[in-house]
């Protein structure tokens, strides 16, 4: 089904009409057809595909960064968090919002299961995570809702939208030239000339057969990088080498467009555009820049959804934890306590807690 047919089906079991007619920017997107404008040029990019490129796979790892972070549950009192700290109880944390998150940039979309609820108030207490969501789960005209073939009810079904309709489906024709690019590079370190000549320069023409098969003799010994045997009536010439600096620059330029398609700073996965100057003082800076203009889309989409009423009540919300990935270094951060009690506005008990990651006074929670 197209991911125009899904956001609609997501819409009505969400929401009630009139809000069902709605207008949303994602819903007009067409994954069906010669959507990518690939016809002839081997169709849509398959994520396998779009992962062989490295600068794609860079950027895939940054985006789930944030499955390895802690989550915290505003107020901390609240109880019932089984399904923030283990949504699936066969499968760590981090690999289920892993997937979810890989989803979101891919697919535009993520659904969980839910298998159990609790009995007080009816609210998901474990999930599994649905692979491949535009196509396990479907809808048929009676408003059915399948996983996989098997009917489940609509309320089972929890759905994350990311922030865009998944890279597969707006940036085929970009994909399809890096992975070209990327092949084109393998080839060129394989046999760096484009084409050889096996010239005779004197005696007599040599016949089809045998032109043939000192053609494949050659051939076979480029390829296995062997040795070739010449004598003064032929002569080996090679032809069109392909500069090495129009592929380097070329598969720059395709990782500079991946970084733009996915949301993220095209420096953070070592692609520079031509005439950039970008500098990071440290690790620190590179990641708060990411999470800052990119991956925090990715994984508030994750938890602005956990924090809706159907999964915690209202006023219960739930955020990522960032300070385990984006802290200091131990002298920069001993700096800055001494500064805060200095000037009063930490003191040694608070600055303590804060380092043990036990303070309620958290850039995660804080900035929502």
């Amino acid at each position: 089904m197209s991911w125009g047919q899904l956001a609609a089906g997501i819409a009505a079991a969400r929401y009630p009409a009139p809000a069902a007619a709605r207008p949303n920017h994602l819903w007009q997107v067409d994954a069906e057809g010669d959507f990518f404008g690939l016809a002839g040029d081997g169709g849509p990019v398959t994520r396998a595909e779009a992962m062989s490129v490295p600068a794609m796979a860079r950027a895939r790892h940054l985006i789930v960064k944030p499955a390895r972070l802690p989550i915290a549950v505003e107020p901390l009192d609240y109880p019932h968090t089984t399904l923030i700290d283990q949504p699936d109880p066969s499968r760590t944390r981090a690999a289920v919002h892993s997937a979810t998150l890989d989803d979101l940039l891919f697919h535009g979309v993520a659904v969980w299961l839910v298998t159990a609820r609790y009995a007080h108030d009816d609210r998901p207490r474990h999930a599994r995570h649905i692979p491949h969501p535009l196509t396990a789960v479907t809808v048929d005209g009676g408003g059915q809702w399948r996983v996989d073939g098997k009917p489940v009810p609509a309320r089972d079904l929890l759905w994350f939208e990311g922030p865009h309709e998944g890279v597969l489906s707006f940036a085929g024709r970009p994909l399809r030239a890096a992975v070209s690019l990327d092949r084109a590079y393998a080839a060129t370190a394989a046999n760096p000339n484009a084409a050889t000549e096996l010239h005779q320069t004197s005696g007599d023409p040599l016949t089809d057969t045998e032109i043939g098969q000192l053609v494949a003799a050659t051939r076979q010994a480029i390829s296995q990088r062997g040795v070739v045997f010449t004598n003064e009536a032929l002569e080996l010439r090679t032809h069109a080498a392909v500069a090495e600096n129009l592929l380097i620059s070329g598969r720059n330029a395709a990782a500079v467009d991946i970084a733009r398609m996915a949301g993220l700073p095209a420096p953070l996965i070592d692609a520079y555009p031509v005439g950039s100057s970008a500098t990071y003082s440290n690790v620190q800076a590179r990641l708060r820049e990411a999470r800052d203009i990119g991956i925090d889309d990715y994984a508030r989409a994750v938890t602005d959804r956990l924090s809706l009423d159907d999964v915690l009540p209202r006023g219960v919300t739930c955020s990522h934890k960032w300070e385990s990935l984006l802290r200091n270094d131990f002298q920069a951060r001993m700096d800055g306590y001494t500064a805060a009690q200095a000037a009063g506005v930490y003191t040694v008990e608070e600055c303590r807690d804060i380092e043990r990651g036990t303070s309620p006074i958290s850039e995660g929670r804080a900035a929502r």
